[in-house]
């Protein structure tokens, strides 16, 4: 199979042939999509592939780092009086595949770990007084069903695995290989004697800067990957054809929407043949000492002219953008605050400890702790089955929660500087959504005006329902600060409840005239947005006051300071400001 013919309903097939021939070297691939059968089909044709003896193991997305790296075998320490290891689920599958089953919510710890054993090809087990080292030459099949409200995968493991396939973009008709299993035996036998040319390298490396991917390790994941294109071609050695291939396969297909765009690519080449570029005239006067030089440049130009006819200009440079867009998104931001919780969360290990009340005890860990002491302590002999547990055994869990932060704005939407504080605020909310497109956060909007105030706008990520809030809200009237902050509070404890993370944004010069009673030019006016300021204060909640009149004035000053916030004079505030100061207080 050449490059340059190369289709997008060929790609899944030939992806799950280039990881059948050495699934090690590859590393794996990412399979980004739904639960479905066109992800169960293509992996049963990546199992059709492999050899009958390859070990195929599962892990679940509950999985802990004592399943992965191996523990304490309880039944068998009791059984024979001394400490006997259980092998983890990476060793059992030396030689084999790992299926990561919904990876982007796999922990830290499990990624850590699958991540070291990728990169050393073996496993470590140091813990409890136990060490053991075995073999682990893995490749990872990580199942992303991310969306775009989801974190993403673990950038850690998705650099170190060479091949991506958007499952939700195909059909079950296209998942059919090229090759079958004898092809992809013959070709594993070959892989490690394949010739390498110089100029692979950077080809490869011109490829994936130009996508912008920093991570040297893609680029050597794509030359194994152009060796195994070889390996199953029968040749000897890596060709034009395959470094072009192993670019779209390896490189390009990282970024979304790649498939996509390889099949838009191929349209518009059929629509348009004579678009295709007239052949230059070569220089053919050398001189002898540069004869070599030449000779290499030539070579590259082939090897840049074939990685062109896989990867056409306009679509490398579509690419490029939406990777460069992809990767701000990312930096972009702050995730949920994470907290150590009790009894509930995400398990991340047990410490030493009794339960009160509040921390469980980790019955298992108890037992495997207090399994090796029996012989010290005289137990060994018993025959009632009972284990002989002191207090230095017990062992309770420890939990991780992930808080989602929601960003409320506080607006006051009165008097004649309505029209511009409204347009700010909605620049404002515009960017910090755009900003969350890896994290779970939310925006809410509280607006006070003449005589009370409201929730216009509830947490939300969506853009469409902010700007529709936004644009139907009226400007003007007298101030009732009071309200706005106490409908500010409920919002904010409401969010509280739900267990996330409120930061309050208020937006006001603080010249209050309307008190909580709803009376107009109240003398108490002040005095009762103080006492709400005074209770958000009490709360701890995050809170950035800025001060949009055209002097700072004392009164915004005394707003902020009882409610222990950040304050900020902005007497012209635009909406990268705003948006710049409230990722400032949520750094």
């Amino acid at each position: 199979m050449s490059a340059p013919s190369l289709e997008a309903a060929e790609i899944p097939g030939l992806l799950a042939a280039v990881l059948a021939v050495e699934p090690a070297a590859i590393g794996g691939v990412v399979l980004h999509g739904s639960p479905g059968p066109v992800r169960r089909s293509w992996l049963a044709l990546l199992k059709g592939l492999l050899i009958t003896e390859t070990p195929w193991c599962k892990v679940p997305v509950n999985a802990t780092e004592e399943r992965l790296l191996g523990g304490l075998d309880l039944a068998a320490t009791l059984s024979a009086g001394k400490p006997i290891v259980a092998t983890g689920l990476i060793a059992q599958a030396h030689g084999g595949v790992i299926e990561l089953v919904m990876a982007e919510r796999q922990s830290s710890t499990v990624i850590g770990a699958l991540c070291n054993a990728l990169d050393e090809r073996l496993v470590r087990l140091e813990r409890d007084g136990l060490t053991r080292i075995d073999d682990a030459h893995v490749a990872i099949v990580a199942c992303d069903e991310s969306r775009e409200d989801d974190d993403p995968l673990d950038p850690r493991l998705r650099d170190r695995l060479a091949l991506t396939l958007e499952t939700d973009a195909l059909r079950e008709s296209d998942l059919l290989s090229p090759y079958d299993a004898d092809d992809v035996c013959v070709a594993r036998e070959r892989f490690r004697a394949i010739v390498m040319p110089d100029e692979a390298y950077a080809a490869l490396s011109e490829v994936a800067e130009a996508l912008g991917l920093q991570s040297p390790r893609c680029v050597m994941l794509a030359l194994n990957v152009a060796r195994a294109l070889a390996a199953l071609d029968g040749v000897n050695s890596v060709r034009d054809a395959d470094i072009a291939t192993a670019a779209l396969l390896a490189l390009a297909m990282r970024v979304p929407g790649a498939l996509e765009a390889a099949a838009s690519e191929e349209q518009a080449s059929d629509s348009s043949p004579e678009s295709q570029p007239e052949p230059q005239a070569e220089d053919t006067d050398t001189h002898p000492d540069d004869t070599q030089h030449a000779d290499d440049d030539r070579m590259q130009d082939k090897i840049d002219a074939a990685v062109q006819a896989v990867l056409p200009e306009n679509m490398l440079a579509a690419l490029a953008a939406q990777a460069a867009r992809q990767n701000r998104k990312k930096a972009a931001g702050k995730s949920g605050v994470k907290q150590r919780a009790n009894a509930r969360g995400r398990p991340i290990g047990v410490v030493a400890g009794a339960p009160d009340g509040q921390q469980r005890l980790d019955l298992l860990a108890t037992l495997k702790a207090a399994a090796p002491m029996q012989t010290m302590r005289g137990n060994s002999r018993r025959t009632d089955g009972r284990l002989a547990v002191r207090r230095d055994d017990l062992k309770v869990r420890r939990y991780q929660q992930k808080t989602r932060t929601t960003t409320i704005f506080v607006v006051d939407a009165s008097g004649s500087a309505a029209v511009q504080r409204l347009a700010e605020t909605k620049g404002a909310i515009e960017l910090l959504l755009a900003e969350c497109y890896v994290r779970r956060d939310q925006v809410a909007l509280v607006a006070f005006r003449d005589t009370s105030a409201e929730a216009v706008l509830p947490p939300t990520r969506s853009l469409v329902r902010a700007k529709r809030a936004l644009s139907a809200l009226p400007g003007g009237g007298a101030t009732p600060l009071g309200h706005g902050l106490r409908t500010a509070l409920d919002t904010a404890d409401a969010a509280a409840k739900r267990g996330e993370t409120p930061l309050l944004v208020l937006m006001t010069d603080a010249r209050a005239n309307v008190g909580l009673d709803g009376e107009r030019g109240s003398a108490d006016a002040d005095a009762h947005a103080l006492a709400m300021a005074s209770e958000i204060g009490e709360r701890g909640y995050q809170v950035l006051a800025i001060d949009t009149g055209r002097r700072p004035g004392r009164r915004a000053q005394a707003i902020a300071e009882a409610m222990n916030a950040r304050y900020l004079p902005l007497p012209y505030a635009d909406a990268s400001s705003v948006s710049a100061a409230v990722r400032g207080v949520a750094a």
